[in-house]
């Protein structure tokens, strides 16, 4: 949706951002080569980039649906 700005609102709430971020943080992968502070932070790398194009993405297709009209 369009906002009365022209920003597209995001579709991914920051609440779910949050949960995702900290189930992946917190899920068993184990790894030899790396620490649990590390393998916790590239799952936060990894959830934000996921957020970051399913936003994109939504943004995108809301765009497109409002062009064809």
């Amino acid at each position: 949706m369009l906002g009365g700005d022209g920003l597209v609102r995001p579709a991914i709430s920051a609440a779910t951002l949050a949960s995702l971020s900290f189930m992946l943080a917190t899920s068993a992968c184990h790894h030899t080569d790396e620490g649990p502070a590390q393998r916790a932070g590239e799952k936060v790398d990894n959830a934000a980039r996921n957020a970051k194009d399913a936003v994109k993405d939504s943004a995108h297709d809301v765009k497109k649906d409002t062009e064809d009209k």
